[in-house]
């Protein structure tokens, strides 16, 4: 493998592994190469050489070279064409006839085209197009220039123009700026603004707060910020001048210190006098006036309203009302009424009837022309059918007339309703429907259709509100029947039926439930309470005699499948419980029994004195603590 050689008549060739050469004479051309080192070719027209450094390469027209430690390459195609680029992205150079580019970065940037051209650097920039061009010398200068406007634009001055329509700007900062076209023009400076146009003119003084604008047929002014303004047009004007006046053609209004006037919504007219606190207003069919804040009031014309002077009188002809300190009167079609209030009396009528009221109330009287009645406290009252006076009187009520012969502490009932009474030992009343009520000393008593009862707080209390097998789930909501009883020493019993609604989804249904509540003791003696929702079955009772010495438990609910009852005497000498089948007793101190709903049963006496355990494994034995059984 180190050396192979060839030669002929068209040539020779030379090949070994670092070295090959070769020569066609058919072609002019050879060629060689020591690897890695160079490469060398040449043809007739063209010729290569490359090196771990760099190489050139031509032909015909076109050449080419580069260095590769600078990342720089070069080539050339004719006289008019070629490229350039040196250290990789930093510069370049391409050139074709008369276009071309090139830059070198962060330098500058330049492309060259038949109609236009480009450059581009940190101090200076420039483009231009076959119809526009622009200059950046940043931040010194800009301008630009094209078919439709022109731009000029330096620090402090600046200008531009747009050639399709004469408009025009120009700027000289912080001093001016104004712009304007063949129409209208404007300029603001730091002291103030113009404007212009075809239909209006504005101004602006800054410091001065002011300003103005005119047009053919109207216009506004303002001097001294809001201290001064003016507004008119074609219909009118409105204008003020602050705190004195302030006037509104339009509105026909006018407002300063000491008066104002204006048109109400309306149509009426208002006129103010504040130094006075006064005003009027005035119309077609009505005047008004109010004076001093509006203690004092007039009012003429067709549609006048009540009139005053205050706390003088009060008048409103309309309704017929007066009303002052010594006399007040109101009328309406017949009916009349008159106060005299120094007296504390007063007269009303109403068609036939009249009305006298005398001392506030003390006493007073009615009457027409068929009937009269009145009274006079303390003294008598009559009417029509009664007479009340403080030794006798009569009622001669169908229903519930009554007469007493001595003082009213003694009376006896004459209508419908029979009874009596003595006060305050007892009354007594009975209505036709049977129905029956009364009192004796501070108690109470009665008996009705559906319930009776008495009672003397705190002795004692009866109710009887009817009979429970009645109760039924038609029956009303928050119906009660049954009888309640307590009274002193602490004896009570309660035998009820309580009914509710039932409510769904937030709502009252037509549905009730019904809860039996029973209970009755006597204390200290005993004690019993229990109650069962007659819907779900639920039953919870407790009861207890002499405390301690034996209580009871039971609860039973279908719904959760849960029962439970328990017994004890004394706490623990005696305790019984039972839960779903499940029983445990107990009796101190020595005896404990278990047995559970798998078959599970124990007994034991002095713990392993003697004891049993029956499980479904066998049964367990102990006897003076010596276990037998399976597995003992």
């Amino acid at each position: 493998p180190l050396f192979y050689r060839q030669k002929k008549d068209s040539g020779s060739m030379v090949v070994s592994p670092l070295y090959f050469a070769g020569h066609d004479k058919d072609s002019d051309s050879d060629w060689q190469s020591l690897i890695p080192f160079y490469y060398k070719s040449r043809k007739k027209d063209a010729t290569v050489f490359a090196t771990l450094v760099g190489g050139r390469r031509k032909s015909g027209n076109s050449s080419g070279w580069a260095v590769v430690p600078a990342l720089s390459w070069g080539s050339t195609a004719g006289e008019n064409k070629g490229s350039f680029v040196a250290g990789g992205i930093l510069g370049h150079r391409t050139w074709n006839g008369e276009d071309g580019s090139s830059h070198v970065l962060p330098l500058y940037y330049r492309r060259k085209q038949a109609d236009k051209s480009l450059f581009v650097s940190i101090p200076y920039s420039a483009g231009k197009t076959k119809d526009s061009s622009w200059m950046l010398l940043p931040p010194l200068y800009y301008s630009s220039e094209d078919p439709t406007k022109k731009t000029l634009i330096t620090p402090l001055y600046a200008r531009g123009k747009a050639l399709t329509d004469d408009a025009y700007w120009s700027a000289l900062m912080p001093f001016y700026y104004r712009d304007g076209d063949k129409d209208s023009s404007r300029l603001i400076t730091l002291a103030g603004a113009w404007s212009k146009n075809k239909e209006s003119k504005t101004w602006l003084v800054y410091p001065l707060l002011s300003g103005a604008k005119r047009s053919k047929d109207s216009g506004e002014m303002w001097l001294g910020g809001p201290l001064f303004h003016r507004k008119w047009d074609k219909e009118g004007s409105r204008h003020h001048v602050l705190p004195f006046y302030y006037r509104d053609s339009h509105a026909e209004t006018f407002v300063s210190l000491p008066y104002a006037s204006w048109k109400a919504a309306d149509g009426r007219s208002a006129r103010l006098f504040p130094p006075l606190l006064s005003g009027m207003t005035s119309g077609e069919k009505q005047n008004d006036f109010w004076g001093l804040g509006g203690l004092v009031h007039a009012s003429w014309g067709e549609g006048k309203t009540p009139h005053h002077v205050l706390p003088l009188y009060y008048s409103d002809p309309g309704k017929g009302k007066f009303l002052s300190i010594p006399y007040c009167a109101k009328k309406k079609g017949d009916n009349v009424t008159r106060v005299i209030p120094p007296l504390l009396s007063g007269f009303t009528r109403r068609g036939r009837e009249r009305r006298l009221t005398l001392l506030l109330g003390l006493s007073g009287h009615e009457w027409d022309d068929e009937k009269s009645s009145g009274y006079t406290l303390p003294l008598y009252a009559y009417g029509k059918d009664y007479m009340y006076t403080a030794l006798v009187g009569w009622n001669k009520d169908k229903r519930d007339g009554f007469v007493y012969p001595l003082t009213p502490l003694l009376g006896l009932r004459t209508g419908e309703n029979k009874g009596g009474w003595l006060f305050p030992l007892f009354s007594y009343k009975k209505e036709p429907d049977s129905d029956v009520s009364g009192t004796y000393l501070w108690g109470q008593f009665w008996k009705r259709k559906n319930d009776s009862g008495s009672g003397i707080f705190p002795l004692y209390s009866y109710k009887n509100r009817g009979q429970i097998d009645k109760v039924a789930k038609a029956s009303k909501a928050y119906d009660v029947a049954g009888k309640d009883f307590w009274s002193l020493p602490f004896c009570w019993y309660r035998n009820e039926v309580k009914t509710w609604p039932v409510y769904e989804t937030g709502k009252r249904t037509d549905m009730v439930r019904r809860m039996a509540e029973k209970s009755n003791g006597v204390f200290p003696l005993w004690n019993y309470s229990s109650s069962a929702n007659l819907e779900s079955g639920r039953i919870d009772s407790d009861g207890s005699l002499l405390f301690w010495l034996f209580d009871s438990k039971y609860e039973n609910d279908p719904e959760r499948e849960h029962e439970y009852s328990r017994k004890r005497v004394l706490w623990r000498l005696y305790h019984y419980e039972k839960l779903n089948g499940a029983v445990s007793v107990d009796m101190f101190p020595f005896i404990t029994y278990d047995k559970k709903t798998d078959g599970h049963k124990s007994f034991s006496f002095m713990w392993r004195v003697f004891s049993f355990r029956k499980k479904k494994d066998g049964l367990k034995v102990h006897v003076l603590f010596v276990p037998f059984g399976k597995g003992e």
